[in-house]
């Protein structure tokens, strides 16, 4: 994990925790960091934010199941605080400088569209015939750089890129690679700058129902090592061509969101519930035929669709949320506690009055995907059926956060 430490004039600070893990929950790392950092420092919460690479490597840090979970998320607390206090002795005189390189050749994607026109997530597609590759203009190939240039010792840079890595391959059955890339990524930026690096991964659950745009780098070996590195040099090349930044004090907006729950197919809950039943009771099946069992109930997305209704049913109205919008001089943050796609992130920074605007996903907690409304209109795609919100709420989130930007801007 890495903790960035920001100070204003004024003597506010703000602490920018990233983690490698799958997810950051709020309950189970957020929250208890918040309050050791507070113990430890006097900071508020609504001060400090809890990202995760969302490297599939990694733990998730979701409940206290076990000792052995228990034991990882102390350890990690501890751990994280400590770099705090490190990070506040290590401050600073810094200007600030930010910019950005779109690069279709370093853009990945999780879906595909077969020639019949469905569209298939990695979950129901990675086995199916008749690829079809759309070149993707909801992309987000904005790779962002924000740079500390500091006065005193090595100089930090923020790196915000949105792409959820899971095929690298030009063909929809190369599906060996997911969002493990940051680690190579992030040494070897380092090596090659001195710099130090803390990387945020951004609204990156999905391009669209796509697959990777072609490009002059195919790999063959799907290597997340190779994408890391890569990535790293694509960063080197536009570090000396970042443009001075206006400091500011630090500037928070806060606000308790409360997106609504979509009950739409309550009516399929008890049908779930046996057929969830009947699919493990039957292990002596093979997979497809335990798979019929639920599609014979009204349930075509497998035992994943079936527990997503189950909880949306027992779910009540809205769940209830924190966002942030945080701004400093000439950049901005903008926290999204989801698995949002990069239509999202894009409205959000093509809306933003910052020069330089980083959104960062899967931040002080993570309410699984948020699917933009053209993906419902595909059938079978995971992220709608495995969804917790009404349609529409991806859009409703992005347009919260440009009125938030605007506040603070």
């Amino acid at each position: 994990g890495t903790c960035v430490a920001i100070e204003d004039a004024d003597g506010q600070r703000l602490l920018m925790f990233t983690l490698d893990l799958v997810y950051g929950y709020k309950e189970t790392i957020g929250d208890p960091l918040r309050e050791a950092i507070y113990k430890a420092t006097g900071i508020p919460g609504d001060h400090i934010t809890v990202s995760a690479t969302h490297t599939h490597s990694g733990p998730s840090a979701g409940g206290f199941g076990n000792e052995k979970t228990v034991n990882f998320l102390n350890r990690t607390v501890k751990l994280m605080t400590k770099a705090a206090l490190e990070a506040l002795e290590d401050l600073s005189e810094a200007e600030i400088f930010a910019g950005s390189k779109a690069d279709k050749t370093m853009t990945y994607d999780r879906h595909y569209i077969t020639n019949d026109g469905n569209g298939y997530g990695t979950g129901y597609g990675s086995s199916k015939s008749g690829f079809k590759c759309h070149l993707d203009e909801d992309a987000d190939q904005q790779l962002q750089l924000i740079r500390f240039k500091r006065k005193e010792g090595r100089d930090i840079v923020l790196v915000n890129w949105q792409s959820h890595v899971t095929m690298v391959g030009r063909f929809a059955t190369d599906t060996k690679m997911s969002a493990d890339y940051v680690g190579a990524m992030r040494r070897h930026f380092e090596g090659l700058t001195g710099c130090r690096m803390a990387f945020y991964q951004g609204a990156a659950g999905n391009l669209g129902p796509v697959s990777r745009i072609p490009g002059e780098h195919e790999y063959a070996d799907t290597d997340h090592i190779t994408y890391g590195r890569l990535l790293a040099e694509h960063a080197v090349s536009i570090l000396d061509q970042l443009q001075p930044m206006q400091a500011g004090p630090i500037r928070i907006k806060a606000l308790k969101y409360r997106p609504r729950i979509d009950h739409c197919d309550d009516a399929l809950a008890p049908a779930a519930e046996e057929g969830l039943k009947l699919f493990w009771a039957a292990k002596d099946l093979d997979i497809r035929a335990r798979y019929d069992i639920l599609k014979e109930k009204g349930i075509k997305g497998g035992p994943l669709h079936a527990n997503a209704i189950l909880a949306r049913y027992r779910a009540g109205e809205y769940v209830e949320m924190d966002l942030y919008a945080i701004g400093i001089g000439d950049i901005a943050f903008a926290t999204v506690p989801f698995e949002a796609f990069s239509s999202t992130g894009k409205a959000i920074k093509a809306g933003s009055p910052f020069p330089m605007t980083f959104v960062l996903g899967y931040c002080n907690d993570c309410f699984g995907y948020l699917a933009d409304e053209p993906l419902f209109q595909y059938e079978g795609a995971y992220e709608v059926e495995s969804r917790r919100f009404v349609k529409g709420t991806a859009e409703e989130l992005a347009r919260t956060h440009v009125a938030m930007l605007k506040d603070i801007r």
